[in-house]
């Protein structure tokens, strides 16, 4: 019995044993389309949004990377009837800054950002605190490229609006 367990153990080990997507030294950029799906009462009065972000990442970790992310997105406000009055939602546009931290499982990552968001468009012009959590996977292309695709819970906390979306991010990343 307790041979059987010795080898499953040994024999389950390799698929236990994780690398690194990133020597630790190393800094990578990466550039890619993003795509937002508003959340609750947000998702009411805002349609799903598209953006950009580049993204720089210094691995210093056996698993761990620091990041900063410069992102823009814009989403749609939506015109709402009610019977008697009809609202328009105003369209919002914002460019945010956040560093954040990355922890890695192989390719795989857990991702969390905190950062500020300057928001525009016919939306009042106003600094708006931002934070996100997500998950990706890195799809390595060669030896110095890869596909990052994450998925992130992003939330906008401003003055009457604190607004919660779900983010699709596929970047293009090179290293150096």
């Amino acid at each position: 019995m307790l041979l059987r367990f010795l080898l499953c153990c040994l024999s389950a080990a390799p698929l236990t044993t994780w690398g690194q997507a990133k020597q630790k030294g190393t800094f990578s950029l990466s550039a890619g389309p993003e795509a937002s799906l508003p959340e609750r009462r947000f998702g009411r009065t805002h349609n799903p949004g598209l953006g950009a972000s580049v993204k720089g990442e210094y691995t210093f970790g056996a698993h761990v990377s620091a990041t900063f992310n410069i992102t823009t997105h814009a989403t749609d406000g939506e015109d709402r009837n009610t019977g008697t009055m009809r609202f328009e939602e105003p369209d919002i546009f914002m460019v945010g800054a956040k560093p954040g931290i990355r922890y890695y499982l192989g390719n795989f990552y857990g991702a969390a950002e905190a950062g500020v968001g300057f928001f525009g468009g016919n939306y009042p012009s106003r600094t708006a605190f931002i934070y996100s959590i997500g998950a990706g996977d890195k799809i390595r292309l060669g030896s110095q490229s890869a596909l990052d695709i994450g998925l992130r819970h992003e939330r906008w906390v401003l003055p009457g609006l604190t607004a919660g979306l779900l983010m699709l991010r596929v970047g293009y990343e090179f290293g150096w």
